[in-house]
């Protein structure tokens, strides 16, 4: 079982919630290297602290609030500049006024598409040329984007991607970018399959319809889509089923290609929110899950192909039905981040792509 470490200094009371999904933070490293933490308080705004030497877990000794509430989505901005999103009928965001240290003073809205609200959370990707580009699911069932013309400068509008089917809605989008650098959208539609839609070129264009990557077996529907590199640039795109499983397919090359099947990692109980990927200093993709049966993870044996034979366990049941957030130190070791009984807290790996926690 891993060790779990609170933050040094001023205790922030983490919020409560009745939200089924679960408490969210979002961690996610400043320019130099520093990793940067951004949680709910007991007031309902967010509020951040960080590390004063990248790599160095030497955290600040009090929290700063943001004025932005909601559930936190961190994407690093081409100049450097952290900046977290928030969903709703519109999508919120707040940026640092400068990479690695200090922030604005208020949110700002991205707006929503006309007459269509947003719900849920949006999905944060970067161009090939490091451009943001933001993803949300409307109410009218499509999947709808946003983009950076500049480092400060948005454009302005929502465009849409459309419909996969008629009649069918969309949710949950999550981004991922290809070997080539175009942007790859995946969302969980209402028939229970997962949907992609991509860009035709790096930075530009999309494709214009959706292709479905169906659903594991009769009988299993899958959710919550997230998608990560593999070392050789491949894909590869996981979902909770169903049936309590966590399910997983792949490209079959870089840019092109997937295997036409979902391979199942097992089941290790209900899961609560939704999961979290995270890659090794050495490529290897490791899988990270909060269910009623503790904290749970499962990692690739070797870059690119294999995993554990069954899913190791990080935490036992508690007062906490936190998501679990992963982000790599420095040094290149990883850590989990969750609400451990109103606390946030992490756990390490001992060293960089070691299968062993401290």
């Amino acid at each position: 079982m891993a060790t779990w470490n609170d933050f040094t200094g001023n205790a922030l009371l983490l919020r409560e919630t009745l939200n089924p999904a679960g408490f969210f933070m979002g961690v996610g490293p400043n320019e130099d290297g520093r990793l940067e933490i951004v949680c709910p308080g007991d007031n309902g705004y967010l509020w951040h602290t960080w590390e004063h030497t990248p790599g160095g877990r030497d955290w600040e000794k009090i929290w700063l609030s943001l004025n932005l509430a909601g559930r936190p989505v961190m994407g690093l901005s081409h100049d450097g500049r952290i900046e977290v999103f928030v969903g709703g009928p519109k999508v919120y965001h707040i940026g640092q006024v400068a990479p690695n240290n200090g922030w604005a003073q208020n949110a700002s809205s991205l707006g929503q598409p006309l007459n269509v609200p947003l719900y849920g959370d949006p999905a944060v990707g970067n161009n090939k040329d490091g451009r943001l580009e933001v993803f949300a699911a409307g109410s009218d069932g499509a999947v709808w984007h946003t983009w950076q013309e500049s480092p400060t400068k948005w454009v302005g509008y929502w465009a849409s991607r459309g419909i996969a089917s008629p009649g069918l809605t969309l949710t949950d989008p999550a981004v991922g970018r290809n070997a080539d650098g175009r942007l790859e959208v995946f969302a969980a539609g209402s028939d229970g399959a997962i949907w992609h839609t991509w860009q035709v070129a790096a930075n530009n264009g999309w494709v214009g319809h959706w292709a479905s990557r169906a659903t594991p077996q009769a009988g299993v529907t899958l959710r919550n889509p997230a998608v990560a590199s593999n070392k050789d640039g491949r894909l590869e795109l996981i979902a909770l089923g169903s049936d309590n499983n966590v399910w997983h397919t792949w490209q079959v090359a870089a840019n092109n290609g997937w295997v036409g099947h979902w391979v199942s990692r097992g089941g290790i109980g209900q899961p609560y929110g939704i999961l979290h990927i995270g890659t090794n200093l050495d490529g290897r993709l490791e899988v990270f899950l909060w269910t009623n049966s503790g904290l749970w993870h499962t990692y690739q044996t070797a870059p690119d192909n294999g995993w554990l034979a069954a899913p190791g366990k990080l935490l036992d049941p508690c007062a906490s039905n936190s998501d679990p957030v992963v982000a790599r130190f420095a040094d290149g070791t990883l850590a989990v981040f969750i609400d451990l009984q109103g606390t946030a807290s992490y756990a390490q790996q001992a060293a960089p792509n070691s299968t062993n926690w401290l």
